[in-house]
């Protein structure tokens, strides 16, 4: 039986490769994940990429997710307490936190964790938007990325999709 977290994970991981066009947080593929989630044209994405695999996967089940939906990093953290957990499992999302940035608003990075990596344990293989080879937290597009476990220290945690 296909779960809401499987079905998301699926949806994102069918975005692999999408890369932004005409700009920074630009093009019509990161256009439509910033209006799923009341965006504008410009702004970072990520979490917009997750909240839109989300809600694809809810209308294709028909279910009524317990997953509260946001824009930033910090809203999904915060509107999803009875969510949150401490260490990954598979098919959740991690929230990396940044600090703030200069104008004083919270900023970080959220993306689906497909799972451990078999072979190195200490770390996890993710699905991402708005990143890069590298890892930028403000990238160029949708990335199946290995990220070390390190890297989640600095973050709020993970949430269980629900």
């Amino acid at each position: 039986m296909a779960t809401l977290a499987l079905t998301a994970l699926q949806i994102a991981l069918s975005y692999e490769g999408v890369r932004e066009k005409g700009g920074n947080n630009c093009g019509p593929e990161i256009e439509m994940f910033q209006k799923s989630i009341g965006l504008e044209k410009g702004d970072p994405w990520c979490a917009a990429f997750v909240c839109f695999c989300i809600k694809e996967a809810a209308k294709n089940l028909g279910a009524k997710p317990k997953f509260e939906y946001g824009g930033s990093v910090y809203k999904l953290w915060t509107r999803n307490p009875g969510l949150q957990m401490s260490e990954p499992t598979e098919n959740c999302i991690f929230l990396i936190d940044h600090g703030l940035s200069k104008a004083g608003t919270r900023i970080g990075h959220t993306g689906f964790c497909v799972g451990r990596n078999q072979s190195h344990t200490e770390t996890l293989e993710t699905m991402e938007g708005n990143t890069n080879a590298a890892g930028s937290r403000d990238g160029d597009g949708c990335y199946h990325k290995s990220r070390e476990m390190a890297e989640f220290a600095k973050g709020y945690g993970f949430l269980k999709i629900a």
